[in-house]
């Protein structure tokens, strides 16, 4: 019996792994899974990348123009079938989440049997105006055991820390009470109780290591305060006047001026992902007592990830490698089959996801999904009929969209018509924008070509089939996505 679970974290750094060699985080589990019977894709990429459009593309199978989902909007309804865990579902899986999914209508379970929510802070359904049935405090699981366990004065607001920021702060309650925790506690619980008559589709999804950056106590003392965290290289393009007027603002997507408050944050994000590596590892030792390790399929990733003041930058939605590039990594059961433990860089993304579980437990994959099933390049290390992904974000000003390979990486931003390029085989940091060298005049022109194809027939008029068209009106959500035509 074949069993498969998609362990999924959100804004986690492709680059914050103890294995991909990272100078200051620990993940020795998360490490250990990454070297046993696995592969890890080094390219892979969150297409559009934010909570909302990133977890519909890795639920649809779809690219986001696609699915329809090219920015980040709460409150409008998920209209596309046979998701992932419907799939599965229909093909006599038990079918479970535990944690977040930030999609819409908020309790609709889209294929999963079970649902045991926590979406972290949701402004949206904080307001006044909502359903109260809606009301993040009514239909969020973990929220409603924090009210039991502490009283109706508890929440996930309670140590001061906004939900988006760099300030940090650790835990304020139990241990085992931090969300982190809850989620495998609660994954722990429904495979104990699950139906041993059939295979099991389960996603753990954590909320961290997005903000709060607020793991207990101990994870922070494991990083020395003292100790000076800023790893990136000097790059020739950040905008450094962006960060000193924008840099107090606790949110900021340019970051912070103060350094000794990056630091603080840096130490945080990282004691974080230590905290959820630490969890994980729970779940692999249940898969080992109950004699199934071998006969599950782990998948781990990311929704997305964080620029953590990389080039002046913070939080998400940008087309930088912070933003987009993501941690991905198949470890196969050796009861399915034994393969040899490597690093690809084939370039993915998470639209990929669905059709290379699908696809491993032998279902058939939709028609509708435009992803690739990454099975076989797992299994016998066969190529991908795939030279690039192109991604994409709505984000006013900084509307991007963004086409990579393995070789290169262009940037449009739609709304200014500012160019970038960057060579990923000798400067995956982007720290040298080519976009002016006139020895990649040819390179650049070329990528912006591919873009031009990918971006013909679009509502918004982003181009005329020769030209990229600049300040185009757009919007988060598309009137006529692809799975509707």
């Amino acid at each position: 019996m074949k069993n498969v679970m998609l362990i999924l974290v959100d804004q986690m750094r492709g680059d914050t792994l103890g294995a991909m060699g990272h100078p200051h985080v620990k993940t020795p589990y998360l490490d250990t899974l990454m070297n046993q019977n696995t592969v890890s894709f080094t390219n892979a990429y969150s297409t559009c990348p934010t909570c909302v459009p990133a977890r519909a593309s890795l639920l649809s199978g779809m690219s986001p123009q696609k699915n329809g989902r090219v920015g980040y909007q709460d409150g409008v309804p998920w209209e596309f079938t046979d998701t992932i865990a419907e799939v599965f579902r229909d093909h006599g899986f038990q079918t479970a989440v535990i944690g977040k999914m930030h999609s819409y209508p908020i309790r609709k379970h889209f294929g999963f049997e079970i649902m045991k929510l926590h979406d972290g802070y949701l402004e949206y359904h904080r307001k006044s105006d909502v359903p109260y049935y809606e009301h993040q405090r009514v239909s969020d699981d973990y929220v409603s055991f924090l009210i039991d366990k502490y009283g109706v004065s508890a929440d996930v607001t309670n140590n001061g820390i906004e939900g988006n920021s760099w300030i940090t702060s650790p835990w304020n309650y139990d241990e085992n009470d931090h969300p982190t925790n809850w989620v495998v506690n609660e994954t722990l619980e429904t495979l104990t109780k699950r139906d041993r008559t059939r295979p099991f589709f389960v996603m753990p999804s954590f909320v961290r290591p997005h903000p709060p950056f607020d793991a207990p106590q101990k994870y922070f003392d494991m990083y020395d305060p003292n100790t000076d965290y800023d790893y990136y290289e000097e790059d020739n393009w950040a905008d450094k006047e962006k960060t000193e007027q924008y840099g107090s603002i606790v949110d900021s997507m340019f970051g912070c001026k103060d350094k000794d408050l990056r630091n603080k944050a840096m130490r945080g994000y990282f004691a974080t992902i230590t905290h959820l590596d630490h969890q994980i590892s729970r779940l692999i030792t249940f898969l080992k007592d109950e004699g199934i390790y071998e006969d599950t399929l782990i998948l781990f990733t990311s929704d997305h990830g964080e620029m953590l003041f990389e080039h002046g930058l913070y939080r998400k939605a940008l087309p930088y490698e912070g933003s987009a590039n993501v941690p991905l990594f198949i470890r196969v059961g050796k009861n399915m089959q034994e393969i040899q433990t490597r690093r690809s860089d084939t370039v993915t993304a998470l639209n990929d996801i669905m059709p290379t579980l699908l696809d491993f437990v032998g279902i058939d994959i939709p028609k509708h999904v435009d992803g690739i099933s990454l099975r076989d390049h797992i299994l016998n290390n066969q190529a991908i009929d795939r030279d690039y992904v192109h991604g994409e974000h709505e984000y006013g000003e900084y509307s991007n969209h963004f086409i990579v390979s393995k070789e290169y990486k262009y940037i449009w931003f739609s709304q200014t018509g500012r160019e970038q390029l960057f060579d990923m085989k000798h400067d995956k940091n982007e720290l040298i924008d080519l976009v002016k060298q006139e020895s990649h005049d040819n390179i650049l022109q070329e990528y912006r070509q591919i873009l031009i194809s990918e971006l013909e027939g679009r509502e918004e008029g982003f181009t005329d089939g020769k030209t990229l068209i600049v300040g185009q009106k757009q919007s988060a959500i598309l009137q006529q996505p692809g799975y509707k035509k």
